[in-house]
């Protein structure tokens, strides 16, 4: 079952890629809910940045592209091992 915050993160990215591929195009952005973390240089320093403002969720991490993701997970599901 998806998480409600998700659809709202996902409508955020949606919403906001035209204007972010001008300054950030290639970084990778966290979302929470409405809420932008930031941008960063690579997933890894991403999810570290997640993990401790959110703990193990809910959070998104998507690269800022128009190339669409090879797959889009909510990371509270594949966090709950951390």
């Amino acid at each position: 079952m998806p998480l409600p915050s998700y659809h709202t993160e996902l409508a955020l990215f949606d919403r906001s890629l035209p204007s972010w591929l001008a300054h950030e195009e290639g970084k990778w952005v966290v979302l929470h809910g409405e809420e932008i973390l930031g941008f960063f240089d690579s997933d890894p320093d991403a999810y570290r940045a997640g993990i401790e403002a959110y703990g193990k969720g809910p959070f998104l991490i998507r690269q800022v592209s128009n190339k669409p993701p090879l797959v889009t997970v909510p990371l509270v599901i594949v966090g709950d091992g951390i």
